[in-house]
């Protein structure tokens, strides 16, 4: 990343150089790649960054090529009624923050001029959306990138380059490429908020409908596609194409084709019997009922029945030992009969739990991972449970020195940030700043701006 230094009106003993405000904040921090655009973005989100819009410009160019080496590729959402207490969820948790490559790039694409910003997203290659297994127990999230592509669309370019089809064919390529039922819904609400001339919404709704219907994907599809919003998001569709007095009935129409010939293979969660009409058809069909003026039949069961069914989502669980739990139960406890010690009791075992929360993982064969989870929930509770400045003090030591050592900054950054970004704002940042984590350091300053 260039070799910015991004001034940061910070003040008095929370500036880095522990000099007089302003303080200064260098990008070219050592870290993973995803931290670093993260950090770059927030100050400048926050106006925390004296930069010239040539020096923005640059570093922004800089953070979407280093974006692309971020640990995950996309944000997820979890399934509705999946386990949060999983390895899977506290990813899915972690994501929230937009720090996969493609929330990123939405991000840097956001703060640009939207003609630079298409000029980078065309010289770069538009995302390709695998498919997903029954086991995996997440879908791909990718709205924060279409909201981007819609403020593009409608501000990016001249008459004369929509005249001569240049937005219909950036559409075509970026919003429209349909390689994954997560796009369905994103690419419907593009469709509505992009200001279309008659001609160019015609095209553009020709190719969504020509896509829609040709639309293969993985044994999730379907339940992609439907669920939560998937459905939603075509009717909303359907009511704006009446509206505009075209293409409504060819949308539903589409949609029905991509029901069917997704619905032959579909994972066990997403049917409560395989001999009965699964809930996808049955609200599809009912829509179709309330409107037969349409023309389009209602999807039977021969067309929708499952040729395959696939295990049901399996997330993945935290490692379980045989002591597993007990650190929590007795955080518990002292929480529940705490009254019932008098204080230099209360002290001492609050100091006991505090120590066994940084050690008592130390021997085992535990994930890294779940160990940092593990040692950061449980200091957190009892952080909530000091009683004066000195045991919360005790607490944020220990959580300090965890999140500057802990192995899951550069194995998974996202979940590190997770625990971070929870700690800065319940700690605030009077110790944070002058963290010898670089990475550590710079969120506490830049909480300075929130």
């Amino acid at each position: 990343m260039t070799l910015l230094r991004l001034r940061l009106l910070a003040v008095g003993c929370l500036c880095l150089s522990g000099q007089n405000p302003p303080g200064e904040l260098n990008i070219n921090l050592p870290g993973p790649p995803e931290l670093r655009v993260d950090i770059l973005l927030r100050a400048l989100e926050r106006h925390a960054a004296r930069l010239s819009p040539q020096e923005e410009a640059l570093a922004l160019r800089d953070a979407f090529d280093e974006a692309a080496r971020a640990s995950q590729t996309l944000k997820r959402r979890g399934l509705p009624g999946s386990n949060v207490e999983s390895r899977t969820n506290y990813l899915v948790a972690a994501l929230e923050n937009d720090i996969d490559t493609l929330s990123l790039r939405a991000r840097i694409l956001r703060r640009l001029k939207p003609d630079l910003a298409i000029k980078m997203l065309e010289a770069s290659v538009p995302p390709m959306i695998t498919p997903l297994s029954c086991q995996q127990a997440w879908t791909w999230d990718v709205e924060s990138y279409y909201q981007a592509l819609t403020i593009l669309a409608n501000g990016g370019f001249s008459k004369r380059e929509i005249a001569a089809g240049r937005r219909l064919e950036f559409l075509s390529v970026y919003a429209l490429n349909l390689t994954s039922a997560s796009q369905i819904a994103p690419a419907a609400a593009l469709i509505r908020e992009v200001k279309l001339e008659d001609a160019e919404w015609q095209s553009t709704m020709a190719l969504f409908v020509s896509r829609l219907t040709a639309l293969r994907d993985g044994p999730r599809a379907v339940s992609i596609g439907v669920v939560p919003t998937g459905f939603n998001h075509i009717l909303h569709l359907f009511d704006y194409c009446r509206s505009r007095h075209a293409f409504a009935i060819q949308v539903i129409s589409a949609y029905r084709a991509f029901l069917a010939a997704n619905a032959s293979s579909v994972c066990e969660d997403m049917l409560a019997k395989p001999s009965e009409m699964p809930l996808f058809a049955r609200q599809f069909n009912s829509f179709i009922g309330e409107n037969p003026g349409l023309g389009i039949r209602p999807l039977e069961f021969e067309e929708v029945k499952a040729g395959s069914i696939d295990a049901k989502a399996q997330p993945e669980l935290f490692e379980v030992r045989a002591n597993d739990g007990a650190l929590f139960r007795q955080v518990r406890a002292l929480r529940v009969k705490g009254s019932d010690l008098n204080g230099d009791e209360w002290k001492a075992r609050f100091r006991e739990l505090v120590d066994e929360a940084q050690s008592s993982f130390d021997k085992g064969s535990m994930e890294r991972s779940d160990i940092f989870h593990e040692q950061c929930a449980l200091l957190m509770a009892l952080r909530s449970m000091s009683r004066d400045s000195n045991e919360q003090s005790l607490c944020d030591q220990a959580l300090q020195r965890i999140l500057e050592n802990s192995p899951v900054e550069e194995s998974s950054p996202p979940e590190w940030l997770l625990h971070v970004l929870e700690f800065v704002k319940a700690q605030g940042v009077t110790n944070l700043v002058a963290s010898k984590n670089a990475m550590l350091s710079a969120y506490a300053l830049l909480a300075t701006h929130s």
